[in-house]
């Protein structure tokens, strides 16, 4: 989940409550966790990875302990059901 967001970085918490940063890589794909095989996924913005957001990273370490994030997966249900303060 996205607790924080500042200038480019993200905090993130995992599922054993350990505080992550996350940075997008250059190239990084923003796309929905999708259900259904047949049609492709949307793709996301930046300003769409908001605080409250479940999130799934993938990526690699770098040198001062923050993951480099390739690709970040998100649900269309899980966008939609943040309050919207959270979203601006």
């Amino acid at each position: 989940m996205i607790v924080k967001h500042d200038q480019g970085t993200w905090i993130m918490r995992d599922q054993t409550g350990s505080d992550l940063t996350i940075r997008l890589a250059s190239n990084a794909k923003i796309e929905e966790k999708k259900g259904n095989p047949f049609r492709g996924s949307k793709k996301y913005s930046e300003a769409q990875l908001t605080r409250g957001l479940y999130v799934e990273v993938e990526g690699r370490g770098d040198s001062s302990g923050a993951l480099i994030a390739d690709k970040i997966k998100f649900s269309d249900d899980d966008l939609e059901l943040l309050p919207r303060s959270t979203q601006l």
